[in-house]
């Protein structure tokens, strides 16, 4: 280890070889460049008012400089303690004496020991005399320590009101020594300077604080280039408006302080105190991993660290230090058991960490720590599961002596639990393997039962039914003291029953759980058709097998569609899985025959028929002589006279069914008339006779499929257009009919041979030969000759389109029509 001497002062004999200000001497090898690093340091001016001490009491009034700086690349690192001398050795006043140490960081450091810089506060190793000679010798060994240590800093900092500004100083000053605006620390006296520059120290990671670089006391600070800037309030005084732009100001002899936001580290450890640092910062470098820079590195293990002291830690600061404890793969098992076991023995420890904690201490060495974490993460996840806040799967295995301890802890949380925080118990057990208690589950389930009949529990205070649902399918326990609970309800009183059932007793049972329990069974397959629609039908058929009837009373009826919930589409349905002829019941045969009065579209048809036919066979209706049951039959005899027709005489009788009040066989006749008027040959009388007795929407059926077969050539359709030509006059002339038959008429005849004319002229002159023949040929010649005017008119005046009300040609005289009649 080699530490530089260099003494400077206003002395006759130094190192330049004349008088004044020079470096009187230096170890051998202090180079011009160690003296130029030296120099930029120790520049002193006293304050004006102790320019000129009349005294030794005055002159040791005078400020101490002790400054530092650490090594860098370019520079040695430097520390100096410089003092004010008075007059030199020509009786001038404004001299001082610097004396300072330079070496390369790791020998400095050697130098110090366990002392940091600031503990060389007027350490008897500074001299303050020029020497005869030039060279000194260079120091070997430890360094002895000064007046400040952490219990003078203590008593200082006890007595200061001001030290509630201790945590925003340090984390000014760690700042600054990133690059941050040095702190500018103003006091009565530089003795107080390094008191505050000790507590700062003290409190920062020694390797931070092994950077701070400071100075006591600087004349001039806006030249200064350290961290750490220490005056007294003379020299503050004298400093620009533009202080506060330049520096963190901590002016405690003015209370003028900039606003730092403290970090939590510095916060900690003011908290902690400098007395308390030794042990703190030992654990701490045992702890860390080597690569801590920053005050965000060093907090986590600086939190570690006071755990192990026995230090009380905030909720936040232990937060931190666990999940730092989860990542700290550098650390060995017995450290990280240490760590783990400070942590779980701080008071303020919440629960919700103990999860995190559990797998920090999981590579440690202490199994039964880990071991009591993981069972107080698992009692804490048992309440947050019986609140419905639980966290999800534990994700850790059990070994048989920890399940049956923890096996055991579950049976008293679940019996001592309300049913609702039961069943989210029971859930949380189920995702996390957990074994269960079949007594007490099954326990659960007839207090469950109960509070579902009104005999326990409220209902109302079950929690979630889905929830309850999902439990329930997993436990057949659960639900066998369900039904062991709802078997006591007496057989015989079956709406007991279904009132329970039907509601969310039903959805917890599976139908193995009361197969061999008929009336439970039975309300078990009627609840549940009442919260599936669907399978109505099939219930009720599968209910009949099982009583062995053959079909339905009203009561079942009764019970399977409750309330207005009975519906045509439910009729339909149910004929489809019942023979209903063989109905015996009047009164469930009224229910079907109800039905009968909802039909009244098209659509309908494909359950009213069938239904129809149905009850007509039965026993139950053959004496019931109701309206309904009238127009069933009807209804039945149109189906059966329009399924097949093939002569006209059959279409006759089908027109003349379409006039009935019954919707159904209107609408049925509607559907097969048309057609059947097209694929039987009628003659122009037929046509005649039919088209003003169909119902609107059968004619337009009619006319509208005999548009779209067209003309012919082999005179299919003359009767029609004979028929229609004649009719067409006795059709209401504001009616759809009338127009779609005018607008038939037209379209055909433009599809005309010239011999057709003659033809449909002979088949017109049949059915009326005065008028009908008379207005035909003026119906022919004006299409002729219209013909004739196509071929002359100007294309950019087309005329109006034939078969329009504008078109005169099917009716040029509307007078003349009614003369006739």
């Amino acid at each position: 280890m080699t530490l530089h001497q260099l003494y400077y002062t206003s002395c006759e004999h130094g190192l330049t070889g004349y008088a004044g200000y020079q470096f009187n001497a230096v170890t051998p090898g202090a180079g011009e460049e160690m003296q130029r690093q030296v120099r930029s340091l120790i520049a002193y001016e006293p304050p004006r008012s102790l320019m000129y001490p009349q005294d030794e009491a005055e002159l040791a009034a005078c400020p101490v400089n002790l400054c530092y700086r650490a090594a860098s690349a370019e520079a040695p690192a430097v520390l100096a303690n410089v003092e004010y001398l008075g007059r030199d050795f020509s009786k001038r006043f404004g001299n001082y004496f610097a004396h300072a140490l330079a070496a390369a960081q790791q020998e400095l450091e050697a130098g110090l020991g366990s002392l940091l810089p600031i503990e060389l506060w007027r350490s008897p190793i500074w001299q303050r005399a020029a020497v005869d000679g030039t060279n000194l010798p260079a120091l070997d060994g430890e360094l002895p320590g000064g007046l400040l240590h952490p219990g003078t800093v203590h008593e200082f900092l006890r007595a200061r009101p001001s030290r509630a500004r201790l945590a925003e100083l340090v984390t000014a000053v760690s700042a600054a020594g990133v690059g941050e605006r040095p702190v500018l620390l103003v006091e009565q006296s530089a003795d107080e300077v390094a008191q505050w520059v000790g507590a700062v120290c003290y409190l920062l990671p020694p390797p931070l604080a092994a950077r701070v670089s400071f100075a006591t006391y600087c004349s001039k600070p806006v030249q200064s280039r350290l961290d750490l800037i220490g005056t007294v309030r003379e020299n503050a005084a004298l400093l620009g408006p533009d202080t506060m732009d330049v520096f963190t100001v901590f002016d405690f002899t003015a209370d003028r302080f900039t606003q730092v936001p403290p970090h939590a580290l510095p916060e900690l450890t003011a908290r902690i105190g400098p007395l308390a640092t030794g042990d703190l910062w030992e654990d701490a470098l045992r702890l860390a991993n080597g690569g801590e820079q920053r005050l965000d590195d060093w907090y986590p293990v600086t939190i570690a660290s006071a755990a192990l002291g026995g230090v009380a830690l905030a909720r936040r600061e232990i937060e931190t230090a666990v999940e730092w404890l989860r990542g700290a793969q550098h650390l060995d098992p017995h450290a990280i058991s240490e760590v783990g076991r400070a942590l779980h023995t701080q008071s303020s420890l919440p629960t919700e960490l103990l999860p995190m904690l559990a797998e920090a201490t999981s590579r440690g060495a202490d199994r039964l720590l880990h071991e009591e974490l993981r069972f107080e993460q698992i009692d804490f996840e048992m309440a947050q599961a019986a609140e419905g806040r639980s966290t999800g799967r534990l994700r850790m295995s059990f070994s048989p002596e920890f399940a049956r301890r923890v096996a055991d802890r579950f049976v008293q949380f679940l019996g001592d639990a309300p049913i609702a925080e039961a069943i989210r118990l029971l859930d949380w057990a189920d995702e996390n393997g957990i074994a269960e208690d079949g007594v007490h589950v099954a326990r659960l389930g007839r207090r469950l039962a109960a509070a579902l009949t009104g005999g326990g529990e409220s209902a109302a205070d079950l929690g979630s039914a889905d929830l309850l649902e999902t439990v329930a399918r997993r436990h057949a326990t659960l639900r066998h003291g369900l039904v062991e609970r709802l078997r006591d309800i007496q057989l015989g009183q079956r709406e007991p029953l279904d009132a329970v059932l039907a509601g969310l007793a039903g959805r917890l049972l599976e139908e193995q759980d009361v197969e061999q329990l008929p009336a439970l069974h039975e309300a078990f397959l009627v609840s549940r058709a009442l919260r599936h629609p669907a399978v109505r039908p099939m219930t009720l058929a599968r209910l009949l097998r099982t009583r062995g009837e053959a079909a339905p009373t009203v009561d079942l009826l009764e019970r399977l569609w409750p309330g207005d919930s009975w519906s045509a589409e439910a009729a339909a349905a149910v004929a489809g899985y019942i023979p209903l002829d063989r109905l015996a019941d009047p009164r469930a045969a009224q229910w079907f025959l109800g039905v009968l009065r909802q039909a009244t579209r098209p659509q309908d048809l494909e359950w009213y028929l069938p239904l129809c036919r149905a009850l007509l066979g039965s026993a139950a209706v053959d004496a019931m002589d109701t309206a309904s049951l009238v127009a069933a039959r009807l209804a039945v005899e149109a189906d059966s006279l329009t399924r097949g027709i093939s002569d006209i005489q059959q279409v006759r009788q089908a027109v003349t069914l379409m006039r009935e009040q019954n919707a159904m066989i209107r609408i049925l006749c509607e559907r097969r008339v048309p057609p059947a008027l097209m694929a039987v040959p009628p003659r122009a009388a037929d046509v005649e006779w039919v088209l003003p007795r169909l119902t609107e929407t059968a004619a337009l059926d009619y006319l509208r499929r005999l548009g779209n077969r067209g003309w012919d050539r082999d005179g299919w359709a003359r009767p029609h257009f004979a028929g229609i030509f004649v009719v067409r006059d006795r059709l209401p002339r504001d009616g759809r009919v009338r127009a779609e038959a005018d607008q038939l008429l037209t379209a055909l005849a433009r599809q005309f041979r010239p011999r057709d004319w003659d033809a449909v002229h002979g088949v017109v002159a049949a059915l009326d030969p005065t008028w009908g023949s008379v207005d035909f040929r003026a119906f022919e010649e004006r299409k002729r000759r219209d013909l004739r005017k196509l071929f002359r008119r100007r294309p950019e005046d087309p005329g109006p389109p034939p078969g329009t009300a504008a078109d005169p040609d099917l009716d040029p005289d509307p007078t003349h029509r009614t003369t006739r009649e």
